[in-house]
Formats: C-alpha cells, sequence, structure tokens
C-alpha cells in the first residue's frame, strides 16, 4: 500500500511552494509518521487528523489544481490505510478474550465444526463481527478452524490434527462470504498455496467443494485458478462456436484456452509465476461479477506475461527451460514498496534524532549559566537541515517504478526499469559523498 502522500516532508514542500496557512496537516501527518506499525489506535487516531485538516482544504483549494490533486492522493490513502488497520486490528486485537475462545465452538467432531463455521459464515448478520479464522500450514497442507473469537483452543485443536507433521505455522485472520458464493480469508500474511491447500481440506473433512480465496490487508488475493471461472457455462464445442454477443462463453473459452500454459507457467516457477497466478484469479473473478471488459484486459495482461516468461513445454524430459531473464512485475512491486518504507522509516528516524539533540541541548541548558547556554532556536533550525536528506532521496524512485508496473510493454518496462537503476546510482553517489549523512553517522545520538 503506497503512503508516499502521507508524510510530512513533501507537504510542507507544497504548502510553503503555494504559500499555504496549514490548518494541521502537517502536524497530523507528522503524527501519523511517528506511529508504531502495531499502534492500531494512534495510527487510526493519526488518520482521523489527516482526514479531517486534508478535507477540509481541498474544498477551500478546488480552484488551485495542484493543491486540490495533492489533497485528494492524501484523502484516498488515509482512506485506504484506514482499511487495512482496521482490518489488521480486527485480526490482531485479541489478547485475553482470545484465550476465552468459544468453547461452545472447540465440541463435536472435527466435520461437525467445519461444517457449522462455514454456515455461519454464510450466514452472519452485516453489521455483526467477521467470523475469525486460525489457520494452519504444516509441511504441504493446511487446516482451518472458524469461531467467533480464535485462540489456543483452535491451536491446540489443529496441532492435534497435525501432530504427524513437523514445521507447523499458524495465521490468524477472519472468513466472509460473498458474491459467487466464495469464502474470502483474509490472514495476516498468505501462506502460498493457501487457497488450494484450504480447498483440499474441506473437501476431505467435509466432502464439499467451497470455493475459496485467501488475501490479505493489502488487498493481495490468491485463488484456486481450477475454480477461477467457477459456475460459467461449458464451453461451446467447435461446431458451435459462442455467438459475437455471448460475452460470458467468449471469455470462458478464451480463458480455458489459456489455463494449460497458465499452469505450466506456474509449476515451472519461473520470475513472473506469482503476478500471471494473480491476474489470472482476477479476471475469474471479474468475469464471475459480469465485468467483461476488466476480466478480458486482465487475460491480456496474463498473455503479456506468459509471452515475457517464454512459457513453453521443456524441450527435454525432466529438464525445465530457462526463464527469460529479467525482473518481474512482482519484483518491481516489492521494490517499490521497499523504498517507499525506507523513506518512511529514514524520516522517522531524523525526526528521532531531532527530538533526542533538543533533549540534549535543554538538559545542557539546565546545568550551565546563560552565557554558556546553547540558543535552542537556532540548534532546531541548524537540525531541519538534516531533512534535506529526503530532498535527495526523492519519490522519483516510487513514480519511475510505477511507470514500469504500468508499462503496456516489456520493452517500455526496461526502459523503465534502466531508468530506475539510473536513480538508484545517484542515490547511491549521494549516500557516499553527503557531508551531512557522514556527520549523522559519526554522532552519538545517532546511535
Amino acid at each position: 500500500m503506497s503512503e508516499k502522500h502521507l508524510t510530512e516532508l513533501p507537504w510542507k514542500t507544497l504548502a510553503a511552494k503555494q504559500g499555504l496557512k496549514d490548518p494541521g496537516i502537517a502536524r497530523a501527518l507528522a503524527e501519523f509518521g511517528k506511529c508504531a506499525e502495531e499502534d492500531y489506535e494512534a495510527r487510526l487516531k493519526a488518520l482521523d487528523a489527516v482526514e479531517k485538516h486534508a478535507g477540509a482544504m481541498e474544498k477551500e483549494n478546488k480552484k488551485n489544481k495542484e493543491v486540490a490533486d495533492y489533497l485528494g492522493e492524501v484523502l484516498r490513502e488515509a482512506d485506504r490505510g484506514r482499511k487495512a488497520v482496521e482490518l489488521l486490528k480486527k485480526s490482531k486485537d485479541k489478547g485475553a478474550v482470545k484465550e476465552e475462545a468459544g468453547e461452545d465452538e472447540e465440541g463435536g467432531d472435527l466435520k461437525s465444526k467445519l461444517l457449522g463455521g462455514m454456515k455461519k459464515v454464510k450466514g452472519h448478520p452485516p453489521d455483526a463481527p467477521l467470523m475469525e479464522a486460525m489457520v494452519c500450514k504444516a509441511g504441504r497442507g493446511f487446516g482451518v478452524l472458524l469461531a467467533k473469537k480464535v485462540g489456543s483452543g483452535q491451536k491446540k485443536q489443529l496441532l492435534e490434527i497435525f501432530k504427524n507433521e513437523s514445521g507447523q505455522k499458524f495465521f490468524s485472520g477472519t472468513c466472509e462470504w460473498g458474491e459467487g458464493e466464495i469464502y474470502t480469508f483474509i490472514l495476516d500474511t498468505i501462506p502460498t498455496g493457501a487457497a488450494k491447500g484450504l480447498k483440499a481440506f474441506f473437501r476431505e473433512h467435509t466432502n464439499n467443494n467451497y470455493k475459496i480465496r485467501v488475501g490479505d490487508a493489502s488487498g493481495t488475493m490468491e485463488d484456486d485458478l481450477e475454480e477461477a471461472v467457477a459456475g460459467a457455462p461449458p464451453v461451446a464445442p467447435p461446431a458451435a462456436p459462442p455467438q459475437p454477443g455471448d460475452p460470458m462463453a467468449l471469455f470462458t473459452q478464451r480463458f480455458k484456452a489459456l489455463l494449460p500454459k497458465i499452469k505450466e507457467a506456474i509449476a515451472a516457477a519461473g520470475p513472473n509465476a506469482p503476478e500471471i497466478k494473480l491476474k489470472a484469479g482476477e479476471a475469474g473473478a471479474s468475469a464471475q461479477k459480469k465485468d467483461y471488459t476488466r476480466a478480458n484486459e486482465l487475460l491480456d495482461q496474463t498473455e503479456m506475461l506468459l509471452k515475457s516468461q517464454g512459457s513453453r513445454i521443456p524441450p527435454e524430459a525432466g529438464k525445465q527451460a530457462e526463464p527469460k531473464k529479467g525482473f518481474s512485475l512482482v519484483d518491481l512491486q516489492k521494490g517499490r514498496l521497499g523504498w517507499d518504507g525506507l523513506r518512511k522509516t529514514v524520516q522517522t528516524q531524523l525526526q528521532g534524532l531531532e527530538k533526542e539533540i533538543l533533549a540534549g541541548v535543554r538538559a545542557h541548558n539546565e546545568d550551565e549559566t546563560a552565557e554558556d547556554q546553547f540558543d535552542e532556536g537556532k540548534v532546531g533550525a541548524a537540525i531541519k537541515t538534516l531533512y534535506t536528506i529526503l530532498d535527495k532521496l526523492d519519490t522519483r524512485l516510487i513514480d519511475k517504478l510505477d511507470e514500469a508496473l504500468n508499462a503496456k510493454t516489456e520493452e517500455e518496462r526496461r526502459s523503465r526499469h534502466h531508468e530506475a537503476g539510473k536513480i538508484v546510482k545517484e542515490y547511491q553517489d549521494f549516500a557516499a559523498s553527503d557531508p551531512t549523512l557522514a556527520t549523522v553517522d559519526e554522532n552519538g545520538f545517532a546511535q
């Protein structure tokens, strides 16, 4: 999730450039930047303040396109951030309540528990909290138990189910039932193969073929490709091709024609495999919603990724074709998120350094006579020069990686990636030669 508009410095730069009187946006953004990742209450409170001040200022500056557009992005990122934090809070905020996980949902055999849990997921009232899920990955297998509140009781039962397996890992989250009769599990992180593994678990223990997908708070979603077009009508045989006005049949025929190549690419585990699986699953989900324009756009992207990966039958039995070299869309996305997070971390660290230095100045001044005291105002102004580091380590890399992610062709993507490499080199040269950074490294306050 991008938060490049939820940082203090870029907004202060724009406000100064435009000569704006800030009602409190910078202060709210600074507070948001200081919040620990798992301090959900503080993050939500800070986002409240950001949305309040940014919303009011956006209305006042509707005629100033640059300011209105920027504040629009602030509000959109704040809204996405709020949804992600609320979901994480719901999944993580268990504490003692988790230890009292409903005993009424622990009784009975495994089949009854699973059928009862899925029935409650499907029938839960819209205004009620979502059913919670505890997922266990053991070896290549998956298991899950559902309850109003999951905790040690469910973990103990899953350990018993997988007592003969090693390396059990647990993932907490929620489960909801939605359009297309799909059960969606939102977990703190997505273990590889979770959708297919959970489907197999339910089939083994309940004899039901539930439609399942697994996602996380960022919006990433993993579907079982075998069910990506579940519910679509059979493809017409060659003697009776789909009619031009039948978008569902046309999409289904196209998807099924690509499915063998998609499976082959995923099995080969090439650089684009995760993105191919994601795009194909999203295409199937869009088709289920009858959004065939979007579904076919996603299939176009899937085909482009397949061509980029060079998916084909291995030339020799037992020997895989060497995947095409280069960075996949997943690599680009990881790089983009990594740099975005690093800039936020640097800003937080600079704010911490500023706080420590000023605290040291105040402590010094308390023990000294007036003539030996430091001018706190001048020291504070000097410290502000530290923030010029972020002027150099700017958001150009994020923007360039965004261009690469949105490129229409592989050639264009490689070109944008090459340009991003030049920006990285510029950053490296700056970090190696900047005297301010060298001073920070040598400063005792920065330890």
